[in-house]
């Protein structure tokens, strides 16, 4: 907890001047989904479905045609501290850029963090652009969000949003995470 806190200081006092983002209001549309393996559950927007039995959950678009970053993706978990510091953004990747568009390795551009009460919690929000991966996307909108639990325990959201006007949402749901 203390190397938690450490963290959340450290980034509020590099945090400047600017606007803070809003926190969309949960109401009875939302959905409370159990989280596997840990005795937490998250409320997710309606439209957020399970997409695996690891804590994942998506929001695809109705249609014939869907556009792959129209899709919200979100997966939830619940790490000690120290892993929820290497899964940052802000951590550099063993990954050489000059391969990324030819491998499975994902880096990071634009990243910015801030710390934000949510529901009372300290949580540490970071948004960034995602290169690489699987499907070799350039400048995927991407969102990690670790929420300070009890003891050394961090709850982890890490999503592929469609922009900023997934924000809300995505801080909603991290501020939803209960035991």
């Amino acid at each position: 907890m203390k190397q938690v806190l450490a963290v959340l200081l450290a980034i509020g006092a590099c945090h400047g001047p600017g606007e803070r983002p809003v926190i969309a209001a949960i109401d009875s549309t939302w959905r409370i989904y159990r989280l596997p393996d840990v005795p937490f559950s998250i409320t997710l927007p309606a439209a957020f479905k399970p997409r695996n039995i690891y804590g994942c959950y998506d929001a695809v678009p109705k249609g014939p045609l869907i556009a792959l970053r129209s899709i919200r993706d979100v997966c939830v978990r619940v790490v000690s501290s120290g892993v929820a510091e290497i899964l940052s953004l802000q951590h550099p990747r063993e990954c050489n850029l000059d391969l990324a568009d030819r491998t499975d390795c994902d880096f990071y551009e634009e990243v910015s963090a801030e710390t934000l009460a949510v529901n009372g919690r300290r949580v540490i929000f970071e948004r960034g652009l995602r290169n690489g991966t699987i499907g070799h996307e350039r400048r995927r909108p991407v969102l990690v969000i670790r929420v300070a639990l009890h003891g050394d325990s961090v709850g982890l959201l890490e999503g592929a949003v469609r922009g900023r006007v997934d924000e809300p949402d995505f801080l909603a749901a991290a501020g939803s995470l209960r035991e």
